[in-house]
């Protein structure tokens, strides 16, 4: 039986779409009914609030030194970015196809709200190429690899094409791309009603996430490199580098090591009471490269656009997947309190200073019970067919047992990661009652958890022997978190 073609075609106006999603609510300072003058609206804020024509004019400065510009075209940078926002909000592709059929039916009332006067006689053509060859001026200034879209190259070409990409140059235009689509973000951001920004309270949710790439990628054999040379391979389970995985090890699967040609994009997304989740910062690069430079880079672009400082939550391939030095200590000098999860061979103690001990993330006593210290060993680690296997109850008994014995911090890490930490039997604020110290008056009439004298280490620490300590970011900043492990904060 002959195969039925489809007569089925993509609805590209307003009235089609509106039966296929929903258009009635676009991001605004409150509700508003979706059409072609709210989308154009829509579009126009956000470039407004992003200020990229100011980004663009220093940006072609710079690049211009004491030559002077040239004439001034009829469709602006900053005309074409907003009108491919217009096509997005419309679910249409941000095609010049689609852009030159814009410009052509769109009432030149509305164009006019952002800028375009049309001609009174212009040919398809002619809207098509003035459209690209200013998108082209746009992307002159900010892409950090150009190159011929239709020469298709072999390996060694690419290696070299790829080298000439690591210059000074070429870093700024990384730059740039990164501080103009963040700008962007920026401007959706401001859409938000006022009190929804005011309830934010600076906590970013870090990830990544693959874009598949418009070309597949070539494999160990090939003489040729990928149509898209500036990607590479992903792989879903570790930190996503897939450069070393063979194809022929790999299957489909959610839990193992597919491979797909594409980049990388790390967002920081948004997350607390009364907050919509929303990109706030984003970066593209590779697959699992530069993972905490991209961090920074998303949260230094928060900062630059005055968003608070709060929370910073990530998973393993960030946090703690990156050297302490890369990324968590930055984070901390930027005042971020960071949250994250270990892997299994990183549960237990992971650091000791002075005598005292980190066990996942917190520094405790050396006085702390063995039952205490490996709790979550005992828990998830153990078969359940182990007798030393702990239940789910007895597990949050012990982490909230663990508490008493805790250092009190007396004050946060300073700019080159040191911190000041007291001895939990010492002061006012005692948890516990040591052998080893006198017993503040302030805390005779309180109960208190008792250190047994048989689990006192022999001799005295210098954690036994001071009322503080000073903990140097080598001792464990690459595991220590804001608060205890598997705890309800």
């Amino acid at each position: 039986m002959a195969k039925k073609t489809s007569s089925f075609k993509v609805p590209k106006d307003n009235a089609s779409l509106a039966a296929l999603f929903d258009m009635d609510f676009f991001p605004s300072e409150g509700a508003a009914i979706g059409g072609r003058c709210e989308i154009f609206d829509t579009a126009r804020r956000i470039v407004e609030n992003s200020k990229i024509e100011k980004m663009l004019h220093a940006w072609r400065a710079e690049d211009r030194g004491d030559k002077r510009p040239g004439p001034t075209p009829w469709l602006s940078e900053v005309q074409v970015t907003t009108l491919m926002i217009v096509l997005t909000l419309s679910r249409r592709a941000p095609l010049f196809t689609e852009m030159r059929d814009l410009l052509r039916h769109t009432p030149v009332e509305m164009l006019a709200t952002i800028g375009i006067d049309m001609p009174d006689e212009i040919s398809d053509d002619a809207l098509y190429h003035r459209a690209y060859n200013t998108y082209q001026r746009l992307i002159e200034v900010m892409n950090p690899e150009p190159g011929s879209l239709y020469w298709l190259m072999t390996k060694d070409e690419a290696s070299t094409w790829a080298a000439r990409h690591r210059d000074r140059k070429h870093t700024v235009r990384r730059a740039r791309a990164h501080a103009f689509g963040n700008a962007l973000l920026q401007g959706t951001w401001m859409l938000l009603p006022r009190g929804a920004r005011r309830s934010y309270r600076g906590d970013v949710a870090f990830d990544a996430t693959v874009v598949a790439a418009p070309a597949r990628g070539r494999g160990k054999r090939s003489l040729y490199a990928s149509s898209d040379p500036g990607a590479g391979w992903y792989r879903r389970d570790g930190d996503h580098d897939g450069g070393s995985t063979a194809r022929a090890d790999t299957k489909y699967s959610r839990t193992t090591s597919e491979l797909l040609w594409g980049r990388e994009a790390h967002t920081a997304i948004s997350y607390g009471a009364n907050v919509p989740v929303i990109v706030l910062a984003m970066t593209l690069d590779v697959p699992g490269k530069r993972l905490a430079e991209n961090a920074l880079t998303c949260i230094d672009a928060l900062h630059n656009h005055g968003l608070p400082v709060g929370h910073f939550v990530a998973d393993r391939a960030y946090l703690p997947g990156t050297k302490a030095e890369d990324l968590a200590l930055p984070l901390r000098a930027r005042d971020y309190r960071i949250v994250f999860d270990y892997t299994r061979d990183h549960l237990g103690q992971q650091a000791s200073h002075a005598g005292a001990l980190l066990i996942e993330g917190r520094w405790y006593s050396p006085g702390i019970p063995t039952p205490l210290r490996d709790a979550s060993i005992d828990y998830f680690l153990r078969q359940d067919y182990d007798p030393q296997r702990i239940s789910t109850s007895t597990y949050e008994q012990r982490i909230e047992q663990r508490k008493a014995y805790e250092l009190h911090r007396k004050e946060r890490a300073d700019d080159e990661g040191y911190q000041r930490l007291q001895c939990p039997a010492v002061g006012p604020s005692a948890t516990i009652k040591c052998p080893y110290r006198d017993s503040h008056p302030k805390t005779v009439d309180r109960p208190l958890t008792r250190l047994l004298p048989v689990l006192l280490p022999k001799p005295r620490p210098q954690v036994c022997n001071q009322q503080t300590i000073t903990v140097p970011p080598s001792a464990g900043a690459k595991y220590e978190q804001e608060y205890p492990y598997q705890s309800e904060r």
